[in-house]
C-alpha cells in the first residue's frame, strides 16, 4: 500500500505511541524501524537517544534524508540487513497492515536481525478499536481512510503474543493503552 501524508490527528496518535515506547529504548543503542513511513518518528527518537546505528525500512514510503540515519526502501520480510545487529526493532502501527500469510516471515526476519537480549516493540490497534477507527476514517473523515482500509487484521493481546512466542521471542510486557484501543508488546530475543 502506498502511504499518504498524515493529518494532525494521525500525527498526534503517533506521538502518543512514541511516549509509550520510550522507556524501552536505550541511549547509544542500535535500532531498526520496520514500516518507518517517512522516517519522522525515527528522527525524533534519534534526537533524544543518539543511536550508534539507526535504520528505517519501508517498502512504500518516500523516505527522509538524514545524515545519521540510513533509510532503505525494501520489503520488511527480506531486508538483507546483518544478522543480530540491532538492540531494538520497532514495528509501530504496522503489523495490522501485513497480510496474514506474511506475518510469520516478517517476525522471522525481525528475530534474525535482533541481537540476543534485544527487544522487539510493537503497537497495534485492538479488535475493539476497529469500529471506532472506521467511524473516524469513513464517517468523520478525521483520520486516514486509506490507512484504515489497509488493515488486514486486528490482534488481541493473546493472539499476537502467541505469534511472537512461536517465533521464540520472550515476553517482557504487554498492555493496552488509549482506552484499550491500542496494545503495546515488548518482547525479547
Amino acid at each position: 500500500m502506498a502511504r499518504k501524508e498524515f493529518n494532525r490527528l494521525d500525527k498526534f496518535i503517533s506521538y502518543l505511541r512514541l511516549i509509550k515506547i520510550k522507556k524501552y529504548i536505550k541511549k547509544n543503542s542500535s535500532i531498526c524501524d520496520f514500516g518507518c513511513g517517512n522516517g519522522d518518528l525515527l528522527v525524533k527518537l534519534h534526537e533524544e537517544f543518539d543511536f550508534k546505528l539507526a535504520i528505517g525500512v519501508d517498502a512504500f514510503a518516500s523516505l527522509s534524508e538524514h545524515k545519521k540515519i540510513k533509510f532503505i526502501k525494501k520489503d520488511i520480510s527480506d531486508t538483507g540487513l546483518e544478522d543480530e545487529e540491532y538492540d531494538t526493532l520497532l514495528m509501530l502501527a504496522l503489523i495490522e497492515h501485513i497480510d496474514l500469510n506474511k506475518v510469520d516471515k516478517v517476525l522471522s526476519e525481525a528475530y534474525r536481525i535482533i541481537k540476543p537480549g534485544g527487544k522487539i516493540i510493537l503497537t497495534t490497534p485492538t479488535p475493539i478499536a476497529k469500529p471506532v477507527l472506521e467511524f473516524m476514517a469513513f464517517k468523520l473523515k478525521i483520520i486516514s481512510s486509506d490507512e484504515i482500509k489497509d488493515h488486514k487484521h486486528y490482534y488481541s493481546l493473546g493472539e499476537l503474543s502467541n505469534l511472537l512466542i512461536k517465533r521464540n521471542f520472550k515476553k517482557v510486557s504487554t498492555k493496552h493503552f488509549q482506552f484499550r484501543m491500542n496494545a503495546l508488546y515488548v518482547f525479547e530475543k
